[in-house]
């Protein structure tokens, strides 16, 4: 086989120092100028150097840097070039193709802190040759109890598909870390506020409470001298940390406070007022 002995700079009229974007400029121009098609079907010997040349200087394996050191581009064959060329350009945009999908979504607070299962829908992408084909996927997420904000659940084979190349699929999870009745710090500690009838207030009973409203309960023993001054502190009851590396949990830091029955009547009304005076006046 004849081996090339052009100068693909004076093919294409280019300098040596040309840009890629001028030399692709420069080969479409006179592509389009030489092809056969516009040439009545005839094989055209100027297209045949254009199109070597251009695939000369865009070689993925730098045969543009080994011409100009040589200043000969004697012994490179022009169709095993395109042939090269063309199977290296296609490998390298597959390996570029991102097949590792990343995520986020919003729970409700109640339960990153009981746990528990959420489903979720997502696109994901199966690419074969040049064509892509994208379809909506289902999948359950298993929520862990107490998880720390933003904490990242990884699921293996889930992502885009390439061929026989599989993908993962990464779901950030967060919630809200506060509003007016409750809020999470970065140790995982929250603090939230309950409203217990006042009766129950005076008795050493141990008590229900969600400290979110709704979702889980955990249980608290009621001091009857503790009134609301003093927070019931729970030790590692709380949140995993923000940044999620600690095994060790916040706490769960619980105001309660007493709540009157809106229908008492006056009579009762004056009588609990009376006993409350009569002991802030003791100093109790």
């Amino acid at each position: 086989m004849q081996k090339s002995k052009i100068n693909p700079y004076l093919v294409l009229g280019i300098s040596p120092g040309a840009t890629e974007k001028e030399i692709k400029k420069a080969y479409r121009d006179l592509s389009k100028k030489h092809h056969p098609d516009v040439n009545e079907g005839k094989s055209s010997e100027e297209f045949v150097k254009i199109t070597e040349a251009y695939e000369m200087l865009s070689n993925p394996y730098d045969k543009r840097n080994i011409f100009n050191r040589r200043a000969d581009p004697a012994g490179f064959d022009p169709w095993f070039s395109f042939i090269v060329n063309s199977a290296a350009r296609a490998r390298e945009k597959q390996q570029q193709r991102p097949l590792d999908i990343r995520l986020s979504i919003d729970i409700p607070v109640h339960i990153a802190f009981a746990g528990g299962e959420i489903e979720m829908e997502y696109v994901k992408n199966e690419y074969s040759k040049d064509k892509v084909k994208g379809e909506k996927s289902r999948i359950k997420l298993e929520i862990p109890k107490r998880m720390s904000n933003g904490f990242g659940i990884k699921m293996t084979g889930f992502g885009h598909k390439d061929g026989i190349k599989t993908g993962d699929l990464t779901v950030f999870v967060s919630y809200q870390s506060m509003n007016d009745k409750y809020m999470i710090d970065r140790m995982g500690n929250i603090k939230c506020r309950v409203e217990i009838p006042w009766y129950k207030t005076l008795s050493n009973s141990i008590e229900e409470i969600c400290p979110f409203g709704i979702g889980e309960k955990v249980s608290i023993k009621l001091d009857s001298g503790a009134g609301n001054v003093n927070p019931y502190v729970l030790k590692g009851e709380g949140m995993k940390p923000y940044w999620g590396g600690a095994n060790k949990n916040g706490d769960l830091i619980v105001e309660v406070v007493s709540s009157i029955p809106k229908n008492m009547n006056e009579e009762d009304r004056k009588s609990i007022s009376e006993i409350l005076k009569k002991y802030a006046a003791l100093g109790l």
